[in-house]
């Protein structure tokens, strides 16, 4: 309710700002459940928006998991999923890999470079269903 108004607050010179228009565009992906601009967004936040993103980017990261899953069985690409989801520390690979596993993804290669979308789609749906009665 207090983020409706003061977006309604807002005048036209305020939404004229460059970081207003990049919050009110992040905003809109987040209540939208638009995950792709989300993500982009996220990749060229001005001066520190992305920390401000980071607070809340782990619980958006599993619920675009699952949704990607469904979206792309049998099997996706560890590659497309770490650019989809915008990681992109020096490690972002290694950091998705970790990430994943900690949601209980299967991978159909020994290097896990695939997921197993059919056996993780459950496995992944569970831990963000878990994860919002947590919240």
């Amino acid at each position: 309710m207090d983020l409706t108004m003061t977006l309604a607050s807002l005048s036209s010179l305020d939404k004229e700002d460059p970081t207003i228009r990049f919050a009110l565009s992040v905003q809109s992906a987040w209540c939208l459940g638009n995950y792709h601009q989300l993500f982009s967004l996220y990749r060229r936040a001005p001066l520190s928006s992305a920390h401000v993103m980071d607070l809340f980017l782990e619980r958006e990261r599993k619920q675009a998991t699952a949704r990607l899953l469904k979206a792309y069985r049998p099997t996706l690409p560890l590659d497309f999923l770490v650019k989809t989801l915008a990681f992109s520390d020096i490690d972002a690979t290694d950091s998705a890999r970790q990430f994943l596993v900690a949601l209980g993804v299967k991978f159909s290669d020994a290097d896990q470079s695939t997921i197993n979308c059919k056996d993780s789609c459950p496995v992944v749906a569970a831990a963000v269903n878990s994860g919002a009665a947590a919240t």
